[in-house]
C-alpha cells in the first residue's frame, strides 16, 4: 500500500524548557493549538511519517533552522492529533538538509488525556487574570530585608479635651461676665443618661470642654462660693469618647459657650484607610504575591499600647476599616476594632488593639476628700470584710464554748437523768450543723 506523505512539522520559537519546571496549561486543544501556531514557527507541509522521539530530516541550512527550540507534528493520514516535542539537538547533512532530533514534550502532548486520581498539588503557576493579593499563601521563605515605612495614616478626634468630673446635681454659673449667677440642674442638661456614660454608670457629672478656653470659664464657673469642693478629678480624653454625647446646660435657658454635660453612649469614629497600595517605592510587581505579608501589609505600633500587624489580603476588598471607640474615665483606653477582617462581617473583636496615655489635670480641691470620694467603694468593701470578720470570730468563740458545755453535759450523764437529758439533747443538735466542730 502506497502512503502519501501527509505530516505537517511546525519548528517554533517556544518560552518552554526541557526541564520541565515551568509549563502552559490550556482549557481544550484548541487554545492549545491557537497558541503554540502563533508563535515564530517555519512549517514543514507533506514530510513523510514523523516517529516518537526520532530524527527529523528537515529540507533547511543548519544556520537558519539553530534559532528554533521547539516543534509541534501531526500524521494527518493516522489521526488528527497534534504531538509536542523539545529539540534537544541538529545535525549538519549539507546545505539543503539538517537532522532535527526531538523528545516528546509529555504535557503537552498529552495533557487533556490525563485521568487525576486522588492528589493534591504542591506547587503551580497561576494564571494572570486570577493573580490578585491574597491569591497563594504559601510563604516564599526570602530574605526580606529592612522595611520601608510608605506611608502613614492621621487618626481622628484623638484630640484631647478637658473632663471635670462633678459631685453635685447643680451648679451656679454665670453666662456672661456682666450677667448675675445662675443655679442649673445638671440632672435635666444630659438628661436620663447623664449618669451612664458610654455604657458605664456613674455617680457623678461629667462636664467638657473641648479646648482651653472652656476649661477657664469652668473655672471661673467653680471658683463662685467654693463649688470646686464638688470637684472629683480632672482629666483628659481623647475627643471621640464624647463624639454626639455633649449637651448644652439646660434651664432658664442657660448657655456656656464650649462647655458641655456629657449624658449616653458616644458615636464610634469610623477611618477607612488606602487599600492595598499598588506600587512599592516606585516599583509596580507584575506577581500580586509582593502586594500581601510578608512583603506588605499595615503595622500599628502606638508609644503607649499594644502593637500590632494586619494584613491587608485579610481586609474586605484589601480596604482597612476600622472603628475607635473610648471611654470617660481617668486613664482612658481607645480601642481600634477592625472591620471586615478575617472573615468576620462587621466588627473583628478578637484583633482589637489599644493605647492610651492620656494625661490627668490638676485638681484645686481637699486631696483627702478627693481621694475619699475615689476611693469610697474599696473602703466601703474594705469596712464591711472587716466586720463580717469580727462577726465570724463572735461566733466561733461561742461554738467553742458550746462544745465546753457540751462535753461537761456529756461527762455527767450517767450519774444523771432526766433534765440533764434534755440539755444534752438541744446543744447535739446544734452540734450537728457544724460539722467542722466532730
Amino acid at each position: 500500500m502506497v502512503v502519501i506523505p501527509d505530516s505537517d512539522i511546525f519548528l517554533l520559537k517556544s518560552p518552554l524548557q526541557i526541564d520541565n519546571k515551568n509549563q502552559l496549561t490550556f482549557t481544550n486543544a484548541t487554545a492549545q493549538y491557537n497558541y503554540f501556531s502563533s508563535l515564530t514557527k517555519l512549517e514543514l507541509e507533506g514530510a513523510t511519517y514523523q516517529r516518537k522521539d526520532g530524527a527529523i530530516r528537515f529540507d533547511g541550512n543548519f544556520e537558519d533552522l539553530i534559532q528554533y527550540n521547539y516543534c509541534m507534528y501531526k500524521n494527518a493520514h493516522y489521526n488528527n492529533k497534534w504531538f509536542y516535542a523539545f529539540i534537544i539537538g541538529m545535525e549538519y547533512k549539507n546545505d539543503n538538509c539538517t537532522y532535527i532530533y526531538i523528545k516528546t514534550d509529555v504535557w503537552q502532548s498529552w495533557q487533556f488525556d490525563i485521568v487525576y486520581k486522588q492528589s493534591y498539588i504542591e506547587r503551580e503557576m497561576i494564571n494572570v487574570s486570577d493573580d490578585v493579593p491574597g491569591a497563594n499563601l504559601v510563604p516564599e521563605s526570602l530574605e526580606l530585608g529592612e522595611y520601608k515605612v510608605g506611608g502613614t495614616a492621621e487618626i481622628n478626634d484623638l484630640n484631647p479635651v478637658y473632663i471635670t468630673a462633678y459631685a453635685h446635681d447643680t451648679i451656679k454659673i454665670k453666662p456672661t461676665v456682666v450677667s448675675n449667677e445662675i443655679t442649673v440642674n445638671l440632672t435635666l442638661s444630659g438628661g436620663v443618661n447623664s449618669k451612664n456614660i458610654n455604657g458605664i454608670p456613674t455617680h457623678v457629672f461629667f462636664i467638657c470642654t473641648k479646648n482651653y478656653s472652656g476649661f477657664q470659664k469652668l473655672n471661673n464657673a467653680l471658683d463662685i462660693e467654693n463649688q470646686s469642693e464638688y470637684v472629683v478629678a480632672n482629666f483628659t480624653v481623647p475627643e471621640l469618647a464624647v463624639k454626639g454625647i455633649e449637651h448644652n446646660f439646660s434651664g432658664d435657658g442657660v448657655t456656656i459657650d464650649d462647655v458641655f454635660v456629657l449624658g449616653g453612649k458616644a458615636n464610634a469614629t469610623n477611618q477607612t484607610l488606602i487599600s492595598t497600595p499598588s506600587a512599592l517605592d516606585g516599583y509596580t510587581p507584575v506577581n500580586q504575591k509582593l502586594r500581601q505579608y510578608p512583603f506588605l501589609y499595615l503595622g500599628f505600633n502606638p508609644s503607649q499600647g499594644s502593637s500590632k500587624v494586619f494584613r491587608y489580603e485579610d481586609f474586605a476588598n484589601g480596604s482597612p476599616s476600622f472603628d475607635f471607640i473610648s471611654e470617660v474615665n481617668p486613664n482612658p483606653t481607645i480601642c481600634a476594632i477592625p472591620k471586615n477582617y478575617r472573615g468576620q462581617s462587621g466588627n473583628s473583636m478578637s484583633d482589637i488593639v489599644t493605647m492610651n496615655g492620656y494625661p490627668q489635670l490638676s485638681t484645686k480641691v481637699d486631696v483627702y476628700n478627693s481621694w475619699l470620694a475615689e476611693n469610697s467603694g474599696i473602703i466601703n468593701v474594705q469596712t464591711r470584710q472587716k466586720e463580717m470578720n469580727a462577726t465570724y470570730d463572735l461566733y466561733s468563740n461561742t461554738l467553742g464554748l458550746a462544745g465546753g458545755i457540751l462535753g461537761m453535759a456529756g461527762a455527767g450523764a450517767s450519774g444523771m437523768s432526766g433534765g440533764n437529758g434534755s440539755v444534752s439533747g438541744a446543744f447535739g443538735r446544734f452540734y450537728f450543723c457544724c460539722a467542722k466542730y466532730a
